[in-house]
């Protein structure tokens, strides 16, 4: 994707709205987490529309540049980290602002995977990060609200990230492991799990006893720590979704974003 296209992409942006026109945020029931956001035929604004709080990307270094992908191939043709999300990220907290419209009540995620880490990449996107510090929040700031979190994912160095102050714009996604250190829940606020660990349950027929009992003190452990439980890798599809939704899942990560919008609407929910 060329420059220009992502141009357009942050102008079209400015013509969508949340599902329901409503534009305030608020506390939810839950978070609805656009798995690999990347991957919808309109990134980013799609999640927009649909109101996902949580917006996952995956990030690869190129030399000195920050490349939407999950891999390694053809790195030159995909593009930037700041162009895709940063810069319309930035553009629609302004627009929100500039209606008077009341966003000052919860913060939306970019989580970012970093798919290949290495120190650099983390240092290269902490210093891009410092160019919307305006809407970024600060970790050294807890009462000083702003609209974006940037929640690190992928194969890094938690506990190393966690215990650096300098990395001020850094929030984590923990994993299963990390309730056993119980850190902070304002800088790990939420436990990510592979469903895959659980079981393999794809929706049709009933979940098997075996892992709703995995599920429950995993629930229950969050839940004490006032952390959020994502699970990835489970397959988009109702029955999956309501189970979920009744354990008391904070975070449902979907892929198909329009059909768990009309689960919704077909069951009377609000996100």
């Amino acid at each position: 994707m060329n420059v220009l296209k992502n141009i357009l992409y942050i102008l079209l942006f400015l013509g969508y709205t949340t599902i329901g026109e409503s534009q305030e945020l608020f506390i939810p029931h839950f978070i609805l987490h656009s798995h690999n956001d990347y991957d919808q035929d309109i990134p980013l604004y799609t999640a927009l529309r649909y109101n996902a709080l949580s917006i996952e990307v995956d990030i690869v270094r190129d030399d000195q540049r920050l490349v939407v992908s999950h891999d390694k191939n053809k790195l030159s043709k995909k593009p930037l980290l700041e162009w895709m999300y940063l810069e319309p990220l930035k553009l629609h907290v302004q627009s929100l602002q500039n209606w008077k419209l009341n966003i000052d009540s919860t913060h939306r995620w970019l989580m970012i995977d970093i798919k290949e880490y290495d120190k650099a990449t983390l240092t290269l996107l902490h210093d891009l990060l410092q160019k919307y510090d305006e809407v970024l929040q600060d970790r050294s700031q807890p009462k000083k609200w702003k609209p974006i979190k940037i929640i690190l994912s992928g194969d890094i160095p938690r506990e190393e990230i966690y215990k650096n102050q300098d990395y001020k714009y850094f929030f984590i996604d923990g994993r299963r492991e990390d309730l056993r250190m119980n850190y902070d829940s304002y800088i790990m606020p939420v436990v990510s799990v592979n469903y895959k660990d659980i079981g393999n349950w794809k929706g049709v027929g009933r979940m098997s006893r075996d892992e709703l009992r995995k599920i429950h003190p995993m629930v229950e452990r969050c839940f004490r720590q006032k952390k959020y439980l994502r699970f990835w890798k489970t397959v988009d599809h109702e029955n999956v979704w309501s189970v979920l939704l009744q354990k008391r899942l904070k975070v449902i990560g979907v892929d198909d974003l329009e059909r768990f919008h009309q689960f919704m609407q077909t069951n009377r929910m609000s996100i």
